[in-house]
């Protein structure tokens, strides 16, 4: 027999959580009202290092999370493994794969999981009932080259969420256009994420975190630094504002910093660093949240 009280404590400290560090600021009445919020986590070390800006961002297997237009200028076979050691024990694993099949499409396709530590829960007043929880989404992208200035992109996601013996399931899909400009090395991004069905635990059900996001990439001249911008207009929370840079010291390794407009808790900082050899691509990324933890990312990608 379900705890009700159980799942729905359960749901509530993973919606804290979740709320904290995709929406810290939470000035909206909405904030984290929203089902499947283990979806607005920042996947990948290099994005988040970043400060979470990347819809412009091209020539990465992490545009699978960000906008599925941008898979569209890889021109090689990826693939990457991210471990997120997150707040209060709870752990992101992402893993991806894109393969060019020709010269104007791309397929890929990554596997996103949340895992929670032990959550304690009560029976009653006298028996101890601790419990996990655990959420895992499936991709499937697409993304063509239209001409030589856009690309177009989709996903299809299967999303499943486990509290205890209580589960939810649904499915979505993302659309993303990426667009070189006429400046060289600037390119903009548009991605409308999490459109679709509505997760039901129990007798509740919530619809997804359906967001708006916008962006800006910049590559200056001299090929040494990369400048990022997003804006992402969420259905469940105010406007936020992420911003980036990436800075090459040499070719085989690169400095990044971010800006998140949403984590006030600690200011908003984000830190990392990359370092790739001979086709493997090493990534970290420092996000702190004050005094209520830090959390790390670490991905190893590999071109072939």
């Amino acid at each position: 027999m379900i705890n009700t009280a159980s799942i729905l404590t359960g749901a509530c400290i993973l919606s804290i959580l979740l709320n904290m560090s995709g929406n810290a600021e939470a000035t909206s009445s909405k904030a984290g009202t929203k089902g499947g919020q283990f979806l607005k986590i920042d996947v990948g070390a290099r994005p988040a290092a970043m400060g979470g800006a990347f819809v412009a961002v091209d020539g990465d297997v992490n545009a699978i999370c960000w906008n599925p237009a941008s898979l569209g200028s890889i021109k090689h076979q990826e693939f990457t493994f991210m471990h997120n050691e997150w707040l209060n024990d709870v752990r992101y694993e992402f893993v991806g794969y894109a393969k060019p099949i020709n010269d104007n499409r791309v397929i890929a396709g990554g596997i996103t999981y949340l895992g929670s530590g032990n959550i304690e829960g009560w029976k009653d007043q006298n028996t101890q009932d601790d419990f996990s929880a655990g959420d895992m989404a499936v991709t499937m992208s697409y993304a063509r080259k239209m001409n030589e200035q856009m690309l177009v992109g989709a996903n299809a996601r299967l999303i499943h969420q486990k509290i205890k013996n209580s589960t939810a399931a649904g499915v979505a899909m993302d659309m993303g256009i990426l667009y070189s400009t006429r400046v060289k090395g600037l390119n903009v991004g548009v991605a409308l994420r999490n459109l679709g069905t509505r997760m039901k635990f129990e007798n509740e059900a919530d619809s997804l975190p359906l967001e708006l996001k916008g962006g800006i990439a910049f590559n200056m001249p001299n090929k040494k630094s990369l400048c990022v911008l997003d804006i992402t207009i969420p259905i469940d929370n105010a406007v936020r504002i992420n911003t980036g840079v990436e800075y090459h010291l040499t070719p085989k390794l690169s400095l990044r910093t971010g800006y998140n407009s949403n984590n006030d808790i600690d200011k908003g900082l984000s830190a990392g660093i990359g370092f790739g050899t001979e086709g493997l691509q090493f990534d970290y990324a420092f996000v702190p949240y004050g005094d209520v933890d830090n959390t790390h990312r670490a991905s190893i990608g590999r071109r072939f």
